[in-house]
């Protein structure tokens, strides 16, 4: 297993990354007492847990860089993000954006720009999953209107967060170095369905667990296809949908566990 200390270096996509991004990712959903365990245990000295009205993150940091994560939101609870995907958009960076996203980032927005600012000089990285994907790519976008660019932005299961305009505006700055990972069927990922638009590079994972970049339109469906038909197969006796189940952060996780040498932009 690669070692976090021998990570995290000044790439646009790094396996190694992506696989500590997505723990990260999945530790958010900790408590915090727990969450500061962790990334103590794995050399963080620095540690700042947010939470106000509902959305959390957290913030640790080494010598060279730092780390900020955004809760998501547990499988459970999906319904709710789709519920929420026909909210109204309002103003946000380079367009318009997701209302609920918006104001969810607001809750804690003031105290995580002052961490991050206090940390100016060291490498930032910024990660979340469902619900907290979309808080990452807002809160990337507002850094970067304020002068402040990620090294790399990693995301799982992220719902569409704003309009046109945002997608070029945010492409144009953050595209390359955000990292948009999709596991076959994830529901989430598909919401909300009118007038927003996807970001970043999309990496997507195909029904028999492997990493693929820049799949066409013809096979992304066909895959698709086979993973409901799989996954019904194996879930026979089980609650819930294939696309419920290719949400799971956990499983997201696993599968960059297995690709941890693997480069999915090596043979573009």
């Amino acid at each position: 297993m690669s070692d976090i200390k021998q990570s995290f270096k000044e790439s646009q996509y790094s396996p190694s990354d992506a696989y500590w991004m997505a723990k990260m990712a999945l530790s958010a959903y900790d408590p915090s007492a727990k969450v500061q365990k962790e990334v103590e245990e794995l050399g963080f000295t620095d540690f700042e847990f947010f939470d106000n009205k509902g959305t959390q993150a957290f913030c640790c940091s080494d010598d060279e860089k730092v780390i900020l994560s955004f809760r998501g939101t547990e499988a459970s609870h999906i319904e709710d993000i789709i519920s929420d995907a026909r909210v109204l958009k309002t103003e946000g960076p380079f367009g318009k954006v997701h209302r609920g996203f918006k104001f969810a980032l607001d809750n804690v927005w003031s105290d995580v720009e002052s961490k991050v600012k206090s940390l100016e000089g060291k490498r930032l990285y910024i990660t979340g999953h469902s619900l907290g994907a979309a808080l990452a790519t807002l809160a990337a976008a507002t850094f970067s209107n304020n002068d402040v660019k990620p090294e790399s932005i990693y995301t799982f299961g992220q719902p569409k967060v704003g309009n046109k305009s945002f997608a070029k505006e945010y492409n144009g700055r953050l595209g390359e170095i955000h990292n948009r990972f999709v596991n076959n069927n994830d529901v989430v990922t598909r919401v909300p369905n009118v007038g927003f638009e996807h970001i970043g590079k999309f990496i997507y994972i195909n029904h028999k667990g492997e990493l693929v970049y820049n799949i066409n339109l013809l096979k992304l469906e066909a895959d698709r296809l086979a993973g409901r038909v799989s996954g019904r197969l194996k879930n026979l006796t089980k609650i819930g949908s294939d696309g419920t189940a290719d949400h799971s952060m956990v499983n997201y996780l696993e599968f960059l566990e297995k690709n941890i040498s693997f480069n999915p932009f090596s043979n573009n």
